[in-house]
């Protein structure tokens, strides 16, 4: 892995509350990459993940 930081980042967002772990580094990785809205159509993530909910 390549971005050892955004890792530990993503595995304490997904330890403080409900959140996948893959979601929460694909969370992380985007906004380590400027992007500053990731969307999903997963509702969980979008709840759990700090992404917004596609409609």
């Amino acid at each position: 892995m390549d971005r050892a930081d955004q890792l530990l980042r993503a595995l304490g967002v997904c330890e403080a509350g409900k959140g996948k772990f893959v979601e929460c580094l694909i969370e992380r990785l985007a906004n380590a990459a400027g992007c500053e809205q990731i969307m999903t159509i997963d509702q969980h993530a979008a709840r759990h993940a700090g992404m917004a909910l596609l409609r």
